[in-house]
């Protein structure tokens, strides 16, 4: 097990210096880095910065963040009736993040141009550009829907774990529980005491992949069953009431779910590229709470990929959850069965 993502919540506000913020942020992270390694032992993957929602960094802000290439930041969060398209292409294109809470079905054209201009002009673009689907609002250490809170008025910390090899190891569902028990365990102490001086307010659970260490392949293990039949629904259903469960119970925030993201996921990818996983499939197994449609390159006509997310806005406000969608639009005139999403490499191309 590893921390797969320290993240600051940074509450900036009018009457403090952003870029003096900023780099007393730089410095924490990294003081809370050696701190959580050196006292329980867990290494801590990477580093994050979040931002209050609507709050649009200066360039000499960004300068800063962009001096430290271990710490990845959220640099414009937007509800989407203050959509700007010019603002998300000037974070995502210095490799920042950005995320937008949909608040209406209005707004699922604008957010639909959205992602088509922004694949159009580098696939890469769209995987660090995310929207929230179910209007509920989220506080997560996961980007790029990561904000601050703004009932908070101090700093605080959040907490993502990476555990499928953990859970793989296992042979049933009991599996999920004692690893999610030992993170607590090992990160209790900094949950009563804090980090340095900033509180820790969280962890989310969500069993997250990284490439090798896939939660497709954890869950079929522990499920016995193949994630394109129906019965590993029914363990993706089980999965995800542990999570939430014990999240309730201790100091759990955020999403607190299976994440299946295609690009991320090295097994997911083999099965995409072998027929085996559909863009069918992922959105079934969205209905029994997968965190939402995340890492997908999907092809087709700009028509068909409009009523994808108009079926993805449906799935999202039934299930009245946090629900995530990062996707990559490809025209239907690229044949290649994979596109380069940069620091992402290749990913499986799912059509329409």
């Amino acid at each position: 097990m590893r921390i797969r993502a320290l993240t600051l919540h940074l509450n900036l506000s009018r009457e403090r210096k952003e870029e003096e913020a900023l780099k007393n942020a730089v410095s924490d992270l990294y003081s809370a880095k050696e701190k959580i390694e050196k006292e329980i032992g867990l290494e801590v993957w990477s580093l994050r910065v979040s931002i209050p929602i609507n709050w649009e960094l200066s360039d000499s802000s960004m300068d800063v963040l962009k001096k430290e290439k271990e710490i990845k930041a959220v640099i414009y969060t937007s509800t989407s009736d203050l959509l700007n398209e010019e603002k998300v292409f000037r974070a995502v294109s210095r490799g920042y993040n950005a995320g937008i809470f949909l608040r209406s079905e209005r707004d699922l054209s604008k957010i639909l141009d959205l992602i088509y201009n922004l694949s159009l002009k580098d696939p890469a673009f769209s995987t660090r550009f995310a929207v929230e689907m179910s209007g509920l609002g989220i506080t997560t250490p996961y980007f790029p829907l990561s904000i601050h809170d703004s009932s908070v008025k101090e700093d605080y910390f959040s907490i993502a774990l990476l555990y499928p090899k953990d859970v793989e190891g296992g042979e049933d569902l009991r599996a999920v529980e004692l690893a999610i028990e030992k993170a607590y365990r090992s990160l209790s102490k900094f949950i009563r005491e804090g980090i340095g001086k900033k509180k820790l307010r969280g962890i989310d659970y969500s069993l997250s992949p990284w490439m090798e260490e896939s939660v497709g392949r954890a869950l079929e293990k522990i499920g016995r069953c193949k994630l394109s039949d129906l019965k590993c629904m029914k363990t993706v259903y089980e999965v995800n009431s542990i999570l939430s469960d014990f999240a309730s119970k201790h100091e759990g925030l955020g999403f607190n779910e299976i994440m299946l993201p295609l690009g991320e996921d090295s097994y997911l990818m083999s099965l995409a590229l072998n027929g085996e996983l559909t863009i069918k499939d992922l959105l079934l197994l969205s209905y029994v709470c997968v965190a939402g449609m995340d890492m997908i390159p999907v092809r087709g006509k700009k028509e068909q990929f409009e009523d994808l997310l108009r079926d993805i806005y449906a799935v999202a406000r039934v299930k009245r959850r946090p629900y995530g969608v990062r996707l990559i639009y490809i025209n239907e005139d690229f044949k290649d069965k994979e596109v380069n999403l940069g620091d992402f490499g290749k990913a499986p191309i799912l059509n329409l």
